[in-house]
């Protein structure tokens, strides 16, 4: 009887839309509003402003009437959970299409182009050459040296003592040898990134058709989890540095686009036409006028690239990387928490010096222009 007395007030009460404008004015209106939630008369004026108020609160409560007997009839009819009849299955198209990539690309045909040897490249011309130049060939000392020299051309002498003293530390902890090969990795990473990511970022500056197309790319790539890219890097290049480096391309290449992109379309228009009001092509417009201005945004993206590349050392290591992350990982397996600390902190100390430089220099720069 209860039910029939809810239909009946269905059909005795002024009839009433609930469109999706609506629903757009109730979703804001509790958003901005969380605290007058219980107040149906305000919530009935906000949703209904045209209607005299007993009218909207009547309309008010026949919504959350008709909101009311759906979800009963709903749970009487079986149906608590989402369709299983309305799912979209992506699931054997993504394995077939993984399948076919690491059946069909690993060897191009007789050409020698592939995911194959593309590893063997990285491996044996990039990797094992960084490797024994930084950890063989060079001595400590002019390393950190280097580093130094770096933090003053960046800061000034404190910048230059600052950096090598933390250079000093990572050696002292015994995580040279390791902080080398992570810096080798990192390197690389850092080199893909900067390469194809500043070159993407101008274009995307100037073509807001490419803008558009690159946004959701780079917004999936930004939030997507690190490991449902990292299975088919896995199976595509196999375990080790090359699919580590892999994944740290693809996941520290956005801030270097977006920042570049932001930072050209940041410039003062007036200048830019000023240069084309002297005769100015668009490769003069370009290196002369929009890069110099552009550049401290475009280190902040380096900044940021460097350290996103760094924060996937633990994760290259988990699927066979060699350096620091490989040593956190075997601490953890091997129950020897001493030693993950040690490569955490020198992942630390790396990270600082790395991100010191390059503010410095992203500060200096924008300071001089």
């Amino acid at each position: 009887m209860q039910t029939i007395h809810l239909l009946g007030r269905f059909q005795a009460d002024p009839p009433f839309n609930l469109s999706g404008r609506h629903a757009q004015r109730l979703l804001v209106y509790l958003l901005l509003h969380p605290e007058q939630v219980h107040d149906r008369g305000r919530l009935a004026a906000y949703l209904w402003p045209d209607l005299p108020p007993d009218r909207g609160r009547r309309a008010l409560s026949d919504a959350l009437y008709r909101l009311l007997l759906l979800t009963l009839l709903l749970r009487l009819a079986g149906v608590d959970n989402f369709p299983a009849a309305l799912r979209l299955d992506i699931r054997q198209p993504v394995d077939v299409l993984v399948q076919w990539m690491q059946i069909n690309l690993y060897n191009i045909g007789d050409s020698g182009i592939g995911t194959g040897p593309l590893r063997n490249f990285l491996i044996l011309q990039v990797f094992q050459p960084l490797q024994r130049l930084m950890v063989d060939d060079l001595p400590w000392s002019l390393i950190v040296f280097a580093f130094a020299a770096l933090g003053y051309v960046a800061g000034g002498w404190q910048r230059s003592l600052k950096t090598g003293t933390l250079m000093l530390l990572i050696g002292l902890i015994g995580m040279w040898s390791y902080a080398m090969d992570t810096l080798v990795q990192t390197i690389v990473a850092v080199a893909i990134c900067v390469t194809a990511g500043i070159p993407l970022g101008l274009w995307a500056a100037h073509s807001d058709r490419l803008d558009r197309a690159l946004r959701p790319l780079l917004d999936f790539l930004q939030t997507i989890p690190i490991f449902v890219y990292l299975v088919p890097v896995i199976m595509l290049f196999g375990s080790g540095n090359v699919a580590g480096l892999i994944a740290s391309v693809l996941y520290a290449i956005v801030p270097v686009i977006r920042l570049t992109n932001a930072g050209v379309r940041g410039v003062d228009p007036t200048l830019v036409e000023s240069a084309a009001s002297f005769g100015s092509t668009s490769w003069q417009k370009l290196r002369k006028v929009e890069i110099p201005l552009a550049f401290p945004a475009m280190m902040l993206g380096i900044n940021q690239t460097i350290m996103m590349a760094l924060a996937m050392v633990i994760i290259a290591g988990l699927v066979g990387a060699t350096g620091l992350g490989a040593e956190v990982v075997q601490g953890f397996a091997n129950d020897n928490l001493g030693r993950s600390v040690e490569a955490g902190l020198a992942i630390v100390l790396c990270a600082i010096v790395l991100d010191r430089i390059t503010q410095e220099l992203a500060y200096k720069t924008g300071r001089d222009f």
